[in-house]
């Protein structure tokens, strides 16, 4: 039989919706069947996010998904439109892939250094029986650190953010005056316990 089926997106990573958190970043999208047709034109970007960025020449990864390759991202909303002309991404049989838009926000996170003085960068959230501060003095780098809040015995104080985030590495200076035996200071990335 003749194949008269339209190919359709049926996975897109980074899934749309979520907060891109690098200038680049790779788009892998899976099509239902095999596609031909496939070059940078037909993954147009739009929005704040995509005033300088580019999009490089997409790659075949196997199991119907294509990569493209889209860097120099700034801050911002970003569209993103697949296939929005006529004859851009076919089967093998010559049926067209129906446009496809979705959206990211990109918030580029270059860390937090905490050089503005305040938590006030990022939404950091505060929990236990005394708030941290952001002040000057003797810190490993640049003029302001977080410090915690002065706890006793029994006592805790937290600082937590909440991003969704690409994998990578994350790493942080720490200084730590405590009681031996007695106080921790505990890192978790995603409720889990970092040792």
């Amino acid at each position: 039989g003749d194949d008269t089926e339209a190919p359709t997106v049926v996975a897109r990573v980074p899934q749309p919706g979520i907060t891109i958190t690098s200038s680049s970043v790779d788009v892998d999208i899976t099509f239902s069947e095999a596609v031909q047709g496939v070059n940078a034109s037909d993954l147009v970007l739009s929005g704040a996010a995509a005033a300088g960025a580019s999009v490089g020449a997409p790659s075949d990864q196997g199991g119907n998904t294509w990569r493209f390759p889209v860097s120099s991202l700034a801050a911002g909303d970003l569209q993103v439109d697949l296939a929005p002309d006529a004859g851009d991404i076919e089967d093998l049989a010559g049926n067209d892939l129906a446009p496809v838009t979705w959206s990211y926000t990109v918030a580029i996170f270059q860390g937090e250094d905490f050089e503005t003085g305040s938590f006030s960068q990022w939404p950091w959230q505060q929990a236990g029986d005394a708030n941290w501060s952001v002040l000057a003095g003797d810190c490993a780098e640049g003029t302001y650190c977080a410090q915690s809040g002065d706890v006793s015995d029994d006592q805790s104080s937290s600082l937590s953010l909440q991003l969704t985030t690409m994998e990578g590495n994350i790493s942080f200076w720490r200084k730590v005056s405590s009681e031996v035996n007695y106080d921790h200071l505990q890192f978790f990335i995603d409720d889990v316990l970092q040792e």
